[in-house]
């Protein structure tokens, strides 16, 4: 039965996670020959690597990624996929931090 202590529960749990996952979201400043790109992210295993969208670092020649603390990083490129605009960046200063949980 649903209750309005299992509703409020049920927000501020939802509250928490979405505190707790803002953190892991990153912004992706991307050079490249033809000028800036900016981009989203987010912070998807202990190995520091971000999934992007591969529109975002397409030509990339440097790409920083920004915490939301500020803190920013160089990132690489290790993978990409035109057909369904997907990348992955490593962070290699970000590996062992906790990822952004995902429900499977």
């Amino acid at each position: 039965m649903i209750n309005d202590k299992n509703i409020q529960k049920a927000q501020e749990d939802l509250k928490q996670i979405i505190h707790d996952d803002q953190k892991l979201v990153v912004q992706l400043d991307v050079s490249t020959s033809d000028g800036e790109m900016i981009g989203s992210g987010f912070l998807y295993d202990n190995k520091g690597d971000i999934v992007t969208n591969s529109h975002v670092i397409e030509n990339a020649s440097k790409v920083a990624v920004k915490m939301a603390d500020s803190t920013t990083y160089q990132g690489s490129v290790i993978g990409k996929s035109p057909d369904i605009d997907i990348a992955l960046v490593r962070v290699d200063a970000l590996a062992g931090k906790a990822p952004m949980r995902i429900a499977n």
